[in-house]
């Protein structure tokens, strides 16, 4: 049974007051939730511990949009190559850096980097599972991911998942496993959308296979056919491959509601788009704890979304949130828009969230105690 937002076990005894040297391990820092959500906790964590050293090690040779604002949070960046053959540069940066704390979030892929932490001697290894399903089918694919599962069930000291839901995919036995729900940073932000002759809808997120992110627009058809929504439109915000962004593109083109449908690109402010949306909708084919649909409720904004076990927590634990079948059809969705809209109660889907456990403030005091900071309440045993 998942120990849900329990606190983690103490680390391996350090000095008193003692800061780790935390290594901490992500993909290309582009604008994507694993990203957002770790910057935003570096910067709240060092405001508590500005002395507390964190390195970013990112599986890809190549600087994403994001590099200037990590850096500008005072962490450094070790640009890597990712998977196996990071084995040994890593076990090289783990032990030029002295760390003593290791936090991998890249998925399987994490199995390699608590190998060479292990192998470097450094005392906690940290795998984080941020979804469900890595959506691998082919046989040796999955086979990698059978590798690294087991290897992170060996090498990591605490294997960590956004949802209980996830802990599937990880397989962790009880004394590793710790749910750590993610926390959203809405501030004193609140949705004001705007007076329009129909509801704006939003996509938030990147444009990727996993996302379905051409349902949207089918759903949007069916809303436009019935007449029922007035004149809807459609926003995606977001960026993504270029083959996903051209096969959108030609899509939103050729849709008889291509005058409704805007692509946006990227964006720093998302919950300025989520605040001026009526309603956010996500139809991944899989998710962990989906960032966006956190956003959308931190801000008031309802949500329908993919049947998902990330999904079923969120819903679980505060209001706002209608989930639907994937496999239902665009007139079900449809239906589920409709209704959405017409209960939707802006204020109160606010203050649901900031009792919820996904609150930023919860989230940061749980990052600190699964890395035993001073004063958290993993420090203090």
């Amino acid at each position: 049974m998942a120990t849900t937002i329990a606190a983690p076990r103490a680390a391996p005894a350090a000095p008193a007051n003692a800061l780790p040297v935390i290594l901490y391990v992500l993909g290309k820092l582009d604008i994507g939730g694993a990203e957002m959500r770790s910057l935003q906790v570096f910067g709240a964590i060092r405001e508590r511990h500005p002395d507390l050293a964190i390195v970013v090690y990112v599986t890809s040779p190549e600087p994403g949009a994001l590099n200037p604002r990590f850096l500008a949070a005072g962490v450094r960046i070790i640009q890597g190559g990712g998977g196996l053959r990071d084995v040994l540069p890593f076990w090289r940066v783990c032990r030029r850096e002295k760390a003593t704390l290791v936090h991998a979030n890249v998925g399987s892929t994490s199995a390699y980097f608590a190998l060479a932490a292990f192998l470097a001697r450094v005392p906690v290894r940290i795998c984080h599972y941020r979804s469900t399903s890595e959506g691998r089918t082919r046989l040796y694919p999955r086979f990698k991911v059978w590798v690294g599962v087991t290897l992170i069930r060996v090498f990591a000291t605490r294997i960590v998942g956004v949802c209980d839901g996830a802990r599937a995919l990880a397989r962790a036995p009880d004394r590793k496993w710790l749910t750590l729900y993610t926390g959203v940073a809405a501030g004193e932000a609140e949705g004001r959308p705007g007076r329009r002759a129909g509801p704006h809808l939003i996509v938030l997120g990147r444009i990727a296979p996993e996302k379905n992110y051409l349902r949207p627009v089918a759903i949007l058809e069916t809303l436009v056919r019935r007449r029922q929504a007035g004149e809807a439109t459609l926003s995606f915000v977001g960026t993504g491959a270029p083959g996903d962004l051209e096969r959108l593109e030609r899509r939103a083109r050729a849709s008889p509601a291509s005058a409704a449908i805007r692509l946006e690109g990227a964006s720093h402010e998302p919950l300025r788009h989520l605040g001026d949306a009526d309603l956010l909708l996500l139809t991944s084919n899989w998710e962990g704890l989906p960032g966006a649909v956190l956003e959308a409720l931190a801000v008031g904004t309802p949500v329908v979304a993919s049947d998902l076990p990330g999904t079923r927590e969120i819903a679980a634990l505060t209001e706002g949130l209608t989930l639907v079948a994937l496999a239902a059809s665009d007139e079900v969705w449809a239906e589920a828009v409709l209704a959405a809209l017409a209960g939707a109660r802006r204020a109160s889907i606010r203050r649901a969230f900031e009792a919820s456990p996904f609150h930023f403030g919860a989230y940061v005091d749980r990052m600190a105690a699964l890395w035993a900071l001073p004063g958290s309440a993993a420090a203090r045993g």
